[in-house]
């Protein structure tokens, strides 16, 4: 998590020295104070500060019975914009800290799409009110960057687009099918990953990969909310840390049909954003959940 203080403009080997004093900072003006009061043990408390427009530090902890405020981890976040609906998004437990990740299948990703819960206290305390709210079935999804790259879009007419947006749909209803146990709908994807591998084998001879593909969004290494990402920039905004001066891209990303915003640091990201161009690169998935 510390890595990714460098994604909205802070060292991620600070100083001893400078880091005490921004925790502190922290603790004495947050913006934000959530508080979830675990049944006879000790209060979690989630300190939530600004740095910027869109993103910020967290800092995680537990209130002793004395008052004494003790600090379990922190971490940044990035705030999203859009709402991404599902039938239903199970939330699971880390085992080593109080931290939570949601997970909802996404027959566009074609995996289970895993993120890390920035608003886990509220989530704790909506549990109580399990009769009025259910389940969480909707979340804002967001992205923390590191490393990336910006690449050139593969041009295409509308005629194009239509057709692929009608490919998309139909072999979703597919997936969606199969899922319950069509047979039918099994062998039509059998058939038709096969026609993609065949097409891909062929073109993949005389064209440059990203020309092929246009999007994808992969599980990343071992840990289970990192993905690899190549999307279309929808929008960009140029940020400012309010503490080190750092310039910040906001990116809006549309991958898979899915879209979320994602932070980099202007020093870690090789190219020049603009709208229509793509994003690559490896992104730390974070998400707000709610219900409906």
């Amino acid at each position: 998590m510390h890595d990714y203080l460098q994604a909205i403009g802070f060292d991620r080997y600070m100083k001893r020295a400078g880091k005490d004093e921004l925790l502190i900072k922290i603790i004495e003006t947050p913006d934000e104070t959530m508080y979830y009061e675990t049944p006879g043990e000790n209060c979690i408390v989630q300190y939530n500060k600004d740095f910027g427009e869109a993103f910020g530090i967290s800092l995680v902890g537990e209130i002793e019975d004395d008052g004494e405020f003790t600090l379990e981890y922190i971490y940044p976040y990035v705030k999203g914009n859009n709402m991404f609906f599902h039938e239903e998004i199970h939330v699971e437990k880390y085992s080593d800290r109080n931290a939570y990740v949601g997970v909802c299948d996404n027959v566009n990703v074609g995996v289970p799409l895993i993120f890390y819960i920035h608003n886990f206290t509220h989530y704790l305390n909506m549990k109580h009110f399990k009769e009025m709210f259910p389940k969480i079935n909707n979340v804002i999804l967001s992205g923390l960057s590191i490393d990336g790259m910006i690449i050139l879009n593969v041009e295409k007419d509308e005629i194009q687009i239509q057709k692929e947006r009608r490919s998309n749909h139909n072999r979703n209803q597919l997936i969606e099918a199969a899922r319950e146990g069509n047979m039918e709908a099994i062998e039509m994807l059998t058939l038709d990953d096969m026609d993609t591998y065949t097409m891909l084998s062929r073109r993949s001879k005389k064209e440059d990969v990203f020309t092929i593909v246009d999007s994808y969004l992969i599980p990343y290494g071992v840990e289970t909310d990192k993905y690899s990402v190549l999307g279309t920039i929808h929008e960009v905004k140029e940020l400012k840390n309010s503490e080190t001066g750092k310039t910040i891209y906001y990116l809006a990303v549309a991958c898979n049909d899915i879209e979320f915003d994602i932070c980099i640091n202007k020093e870690d990201l090789l190219g020049e954003p603009v709208r229509g161009r793509r994003f690559k690169g490896v992104v730390w998935l974070q998400g707000m959940v709610d219900y409906l």
